[in-house]
C-alpha cells in the first residue's frame, strides 16, 4: 500500500507546510540548547544581553576556571601526598569539578549568544582552551602578572599610608 505524500503531485508544498517551514527556518539554530547543569540564566536571556556584557562575563568565567583548575591541582597534590583518604578533601574536589563543568557550560551558552548576534565566538579571542588545566604559558603569565600587580598594589598602599601619617588627615 502506497502512502500519500504530503506534497501535491507537482512537487509544491502545501501553503501550511510552507508557512511552518519558513517559521522553522527563521528560528535560531541554538534555541534547542538544553544545559545539563542548573544555570542562573537561559540562552534566551543571555541573547538579550549586549555584546560587551557577554564578553566580560566570558572573561570573568575563564578567570574563575583558571583559579579553579589551579586549586584542583593543589588539592590533588595534597591528597596524593597525604596518608589515607580524606573524605572532606574528596568532596571539595568533586564539588569543584561540578562547578568547573557548570562554568564551562555557561561559557558555551554565552558563546552561542554571541553567535546569535553575529559575532564569531569560535575565534581565538574567545578560546578558553588555555585554562583547561592551568598549566599553559599564558596561565603562568597570568599568575606572575597577578603576583606582580598584587605587590605593586601593596607597595602603593604602604606609600599612601606613610603619606597620610606624615601629612596628617585632611578635612
Amino acid at each position: 500500500m502506497r502512502r500519500e505524500s504530503s506534497r501535491s503531485s507537482n512537487n509544491q508544498w502545501h501553503p501550511t507546510q510552507r508557512r511552518a517551514c519558513s517559521i522553522l527556518l527563521s528560528l535560531p539554530v541554538n534555541m534547542d540548547y538544553s544545559p545539563k547543569h542548573k544555570q542562573p540564566f537561559t540562552l534566551t536571556q543571555a541573547s538579550e544581553l549586549d555584546i560587551p556584557t557577554i564578553t566580560k562575563e566570558i572573561e570573568r568565567l575563564e578567570n574563575s576556571l583558571f583559579h579553579l583548575h589551579r586549586t584542583q591541582i593543589e588539592l590533588n597534590e595534597h591528597l596524593n601526598g597525604s596518608m589515607g583518604e580524606d573524605r572532606e578533601l574528596l568532596d571539595v574536589i568533586k564539588e569543584n569539578e561540578d562547578v568547573i563543568a557548570s562554568q564551562k557550560e555557561r561559557i558555551t551558552m554565552l558563546k552561542l549568544a554571541l553567535e546569535e548576534k553575529g559575532v564569531n565566538a569560535r575565534s581565538g579571542h574567545y578560546d578558553s582552551s588555555e585554562v583547561d588545566d592551568g598549566t599553559s604559558d599564558t596561565a603562568t603569565q597570568r599568575t606572575q602578572s597577578t603576583t606582580t600587580t598584587g605587590n605593586e598594589d601593596s607597595r602603593q598602599h604602604e606609600h599612601d599610608e606613610r603619606e597620610q601619617r606624615d601629612d596628617g588627615v585632611y578635612l
